[in-house]
């Protein structure tokens, strides 16, 4: 039995909570951002590509504007608001372990706010010469309006997901009207959209490859076609672990232990003993993980692996003319390939 199903009682409640925090959080004139802004959301808790999409969207702006990134840095091991400047050092458990991967990524070279008052962070980062602010995870933030919204669909959201604690969105599909840009994330699946849904937006696919893996201590990096350990055990904690092992699994990999843990899990001395202990109990030769979950690791694991995740989206050029439409702005022209 889906013991979720004793939970569709409290969606009931879920729902009218969710309409007063919604009447609440309109009750004051909303807040623009005169810098602009692209906002990076979805409707579900986690496993959507947020990360990926805003890291991936500071990649193709960083050569021509100054890029700042807000975010609340969820979990981490402080709460006052942080503004981590370009070239600083931040600690993983001071940020947090997606605001790190984003900070360390893009070579320490944007902004970075990490806070939950995202009104305090845009206006601090605009006084400091921000040209192009993205905003994390803000599409349940109806105080901010960003210039553009970007909401992230996957599969699982339009195969009769229920609201919390029932399932696993925050708000039901009609949200979806808020967007301005809908981007559509088959991960590793054919770029195909349901025949079924009739998109209140326009839509964009988007999906994962992995083409190197890297070493994880050393940095060295190897084709995919080329990695080819004996035995592998993938450790993760991510919110979507079903697909990241799908992937693993489709390139071939042959895995003989896999270890998952909740999103945002921290690693401990002890917790990464247990895991050397796993590793060696079933004679793995290499350890697999994400890129998210390095960080957390903060190095204190031999012989891990971890896969590059691309993003793959289909007219990208078109993408990205709408969005500097939209923007008022000039983007970079994206190179063939």
């Amino acid at each position: 039995m889906d013991l979720r199903r004793l939970l569709i009682p409290l969606e009931v409640l879920y729902r009218v909570g969710l309409g007063v925090h919604q009447r609440w959080q309109t009750r004051k004139p909303p807040f623009y951002p005169e810098v602009p802004t692209i906002g990076v959301g979805n409707l579900r808790v986690g496993g959507t590509g947020k990360t990926p999409m805003v890291l991936w969207l500071a990649r193709q702006l960083l050569p021509g504007y100054t890029v700042g990134i807000v975010t609340r840095g969820y979990r981490r091991k402080t709460k006052r608001p942080l503004w981590i400047r370009p070239g600083q050092d931040p600690k993983v458990q001071e940020i947090g372990d997606e605001p790190y991967l984003l900070y360390q990524q893009l070579d320490r070279a944007v902004h970075l706010w990490v806070g939950t008052d995202r009104v305090q962070g845009i206006q601090t980062l605009s006084r400091a010469g921000v040209q192009v602010l993205l905003l994390d995870d803000n599409f349940q933030d109806l105080r901010v309006r960003p210039h553009v919204q970007i909401v992230l669909v996957v599969p699982e959201d339009l195969s009769g997901s229920r609201l919390l604690p029932a399932g696993f969105l925050r708000e039901p599909l009609e949200a979806l009207r808020r967007a301005d840009l809908l981007v559509f994330n088959v991960k590793d699946e054919p770029l195909t959209l349901p025949s079924n849904w009739d998109p209140p937006r326009p839509v964009w696919l988007l999906r994962y490859q992995i083409r190197f893996f890297r070493e994880a201590q050393s940095g060295k990096r190897v084709r995919v076609q080329d990695f080819q350990p004996q035995r592998v055990m993938v450790v993760c904690g991510i919110a979507d672990p079903q697909s990241f092992l799908r992937m693993l699994v489709r390139l071939g990999l042959p895995i003989v232990a896999v270890q998952t843990y909740w999103d945002h899990t921290w690693y401990s001395d002890r917790r990464l003993e247990s895991i050397r202990k796993l590793a060696d109990r079933v004679q793995a030769d290499v350890i697999v993980t994400t890129e998210k979950d390095w960080v957390r690791m903060e190095g204190r694991l031999p012989r891990v692996w971890i896969p590059e995740l691309e993003l793959v989206m289909e007219n990208e050029q078109g993408f990205f003319d709408t969005l500097a439409q939209r923007l008022g702005m000039d983007l970079p022209k994206r190179e063939a390939g």
